[in-house]
């Protein structure tokens, strides 16, 4: 059983999956970033309710690749 979960998150697929799944980790967290400033009365003006979600998507991204970045060094690229 081991062998076909290894082989399954191994595969392209799997990886995409793995990959969404760590988008939508640092999105929520970013997101929920945003709304604890939004609970202080933070961010409520329209352009920087904009910038504050395009700056919550870059992030999810960068830290999503950092993430399989140091997962592929550590794993020595397999």
């Amino acid at each position: 059983m081991f062998d076909l979960a290894q082989g399954l998150l191994a595969s392209w697929f799997g990886r995409l999956v793995l990959f969404g799944m760590t988008f939508s980790l640092f999105f929520h967290m970013g997101n929920g970033i945003r709304h604890l400033a939004w609970d202080i009365g933070y961010g409520f003006e329209l352009p920087t309710v904009r910038k504050s979600g395009i700056a919550v998507v870059l992030f999810s991204l960068v830290m999503t690749l950092a993430t399989f970045g140091l997962a592929y060094a550590t794993a020595g690229g397999n």
